[in-house]
């Protein structure tokens, strides 16, 4: 529909702006020096004691205090339509809040008595890295937590790749370790329902796209995308 689709692109438009503002400064700034010169304004300041430092000291001043606003601004604004824009392309409702959440220790979601968290998730492959799920029982204790290195979706099923598996049994009160090389059957759920997890760089703050490169990093993921979208910014 119309009205999707003018959304969608509404939630671009700080996002163009943002873009385009270090060009306008520079522009505006070449625009106002070539005006000043042409009516000789620039040479009756240096005939009014004004130097070239103190010049361009004030137009720096001025392009560094609309920048940190600018900055201050969009940081907050851009990553939240960004959020908004990619469930209206992906036809879902953006204001639409089923405990999925995008938290500064990667992604939770939960699914009957599962917990899930997951550091990254990658739809395109249908792979999850960095996994940890939590088993409850009906008074809410944890009884068991697996945790694997990685896990991939082929034949209709999650199987999760270098990982153990943590009992709490509720008999002896001490957990038992059980490692394993590869385990089917634990996650039900199939990529298109983890589609809303998917934990975009660009749907982010600063300051939390610079902690969960630091998670990733000390969980030994590769980081290379996200270093680079953090110097793009």
């Amino acid at each position: 529909p119309l009205g999707r689709i003018a959304q969608i692109y509404a939630c671009k438009l700080p996002l163009m702006l943002q873009q385009f503002f270090a060009m306008s400064c520079l522009i505006a700034t070449i625009l106002v020096l070539t005006g000043m010169s042409r009516q000789n304004e620039i040479l009756a300041l240096f005939s009014g004691g004004i130097g070239t430092f103190r010049l361009a000291s004030t137009i720096i001043a001025v392009v560094a205090t609309l920048s940190t606003v600018s900055f201050l601004t969009f940081d907050s604004v851009v990553p939240f339509l960004n959020k908004r824009r990619i469930f209206l392309e992906q036809n879902l409702d953006p204001d639409l809040d089923d405990g999925t959440s995008n938290a500064r220790n990667g992604l939770w979601y939960r699914s009957g008595s599962a917990i899930y968290n997951i550091s990254r998730f990658i739809p395109q492959d249908g792979r999850m890295e960095d996994i940890n799920v939590y088993n409850l029982g009906k008074d809410f204790r944890i009884e068991s937590k697996t945790h694997a290195k990685e896990g991939i979706y082929a034949n209709n099923d999650w199987t999760l790749h270098n990982g153990f598996t943590v009992a709490y049994p509720p008999d002896t009160g001490y957990p038992t370790l059980k490692p394993f090389k590869t385990r089917r059957g634990l996650i039900r759920e199939r990529p298109s329902e983890f589609k809303r997890l998917s934990l975009n760089e660009d749907t982010m703050q600063l300051r939390d796209l610079r902690r969960y490169i630091t998670n990733n990093e000390s969980s030994g993921l590769d980081i290379t995308a996200s270093r680079v979208s953090y110097h793009e910014r």
